[in-house]
């Protein structure tokens, strides 16, 4: 094998190395970035949530502190007037219905025993005890301080805000303003994100109004079935959604189980919000292009200096040494000229060599 061959060899074997580097490298940071992209998604998509829910608590709270204060309301706590509270009310949600996403809205009135006076979306229904089950208006009564929780009624899943009523400091009873979660899932279309929200099964004792509700394992759909994404719904059938605050994996979606509790800190259902992984994997797919061009940009780097080493190796090694051995061969055949001398550049071994052979013709030509 001639020298050239033996340096070639090597500088190939280093060029095939750093491209199989290069290679893993380029594996090995895609798998990275996907993963660190999921868990920033799955952040997102927390914090979509969380400001979501915390925008509807404040509208709760406010509203139901505004209606304390309602001449609809105080009119019915101080002189019985029923009919023309529950039509002045009406009257107040329509307004809602008609100029927010919140079509679903409800508001309730209680005396100063947790008794219900009056419905307005059934007020047929009135003059039951609530005490039994609904710790927010007992809380309001005794602290005399407004509020606002998830509590589970009739109702189902829903946020209730809660506000005592008092006229010349007497604590008259509460009213409460009462809100689902179907808000949230529309705006989340909007932002081309999945939310479905569930209720533990347990519960469906005291909310009624789901009992017909879509079953999800261990849990009940706690929204509006026509608001939510069936696909992604029956995604979700057979996953483990108690592991909260974490990346979890369907077939089309990720997605993070965010929990719900009630007034009491009690766990009692899932927000499940997700991203369809077409959508994510597009942010990843424009991540690794980047990380591509740069490894593209190494790669091209690395020949070219590769290339610029092979040259300056030819130059300064291979084609002298070349030159000093064909001028061997001539004068070892008795073909070479004597007047011809070997150029000599530097001092490294090869120009050591030619010296000695230069002074070799100059002792035959004497």
């Amino acid at each position: 094998m001639t020298i050239g061959k033996r340096i070639f060899v090597p500088l190939s074997i280093l060029v095939v190395l750093f491209i199989s580097a290069l290679a893993a490298n380029y594996y090995y940071t895609s798998a990275k970035e996907k993963k660190s992209i999921y868990k920033d998604e799955i952040k997102k998509l927390t914090i979509f949530f969380n400001k979501e829910y915390k925008v509807k608590e404040d509208f709760g709270l406010t509203n139901a502190i505004m209606l304390s204060g309602n001449e609809f309301v105080t009119s019915m706590m101080m002189d019985g007037s029923k009919d023309y509270t529950e039509k002045g009310l009406k009257g107040l949600l329509a307004e809602f219905k008609k100029d927010t996403d919140l079509k679903n809205v409800k508001i309730q009135i209680h005396d100063p025993t947790a008794y219900s006076m009056l419905r307005v979306w059934d007020p047929t229904k009135f003059g039951d005890n609530l005490s039994s089950y609904r710790k927010t208006i007992l809380h309001v009564i005794k602290t005399k301080k407004p509020l606002v929780a998830i509590e589970i009624g009739p109702l189902g899943l829903v946020l209730r805000g809660v506000a005592p009523i008092i006229e010349d400091h007497s604590y008259l009873g509460s009213v409460e303003f009462i809100q689902g979660f179907n808000s949230i899932l529309k705006d989340a279309k909007r932002e081309k994100k999945e939310v479905i929200i569930v209720m533990k099964k347990q519960y469906l004792n005291i909310a009624t109004a789901l009992k017909k509700s879509e079953m999800l394992g261990d849990y009940v759909l706690a929204v509006h079935k026509k608001n939510i994404n069936l696909e992604f719904m029956n995604e979700l059938k057979g996953i483990d959604i108690s592991k909260s605050n974490t990346l979890l994996k369907s077939k089309n979606y990720i997605f993070v189980s965010v929990p719900m509790k009630d007034f009491s800190g009690k766990i009692v259902g899932y927000a499940l919000v997700g991203q369809n992984k077409k959508i994510v994997n597009k942010v990843v797919d424009s991540s690794m292009d980047s990380v591509f061009d740069q490894i593209v940009a190494s790669l091209i780097a690395f020949l070219a200096f590769m290339l610029i080493l092979y040259f300056i190796i030819k130059k300064a090694v291979l084609t002298p040494l070349s030159n000093l051995t064909q001028r061997a061969k001539e004068l070892s055949s008795g073909d070479g000229d004597l007047t011809q001398k070997l150029e000599v550049n530097g001092n490294d071994e090869i120009a050591l060599a030619s010296i000695e052979i230069n002074n070799f013709i100059e002792k035959v030509r004497v």
